[in-house]
């Protein structure tokens, strides 16, 4: 299980590095905003998969 959760997250942060390398921000607020944006929707996506199968 551990294993499986780590491969996710490595698999996570992997899709974030191409996603900032595709896409040109300028500067590193910006960059922080857009992460912000992917882990939340990341834990919003996990959470209603937790409570939809709880």
């Amino acid at each position: 299980m551990i294993d499986r959760s780590k491969a996710a997250v490595r698999a996570f942060l992997e899709a974030e590095r191409r996603f900032h390398a595709m896409v040109p921000v300028p500067d590193v607020y910006s960059m922080l905003f857009v992460r912000t944006l992917l882990w939340f929707t990341f834990f919003a996506l996990l959470y209603t998969l937790v409570s939809a199968v709880a």
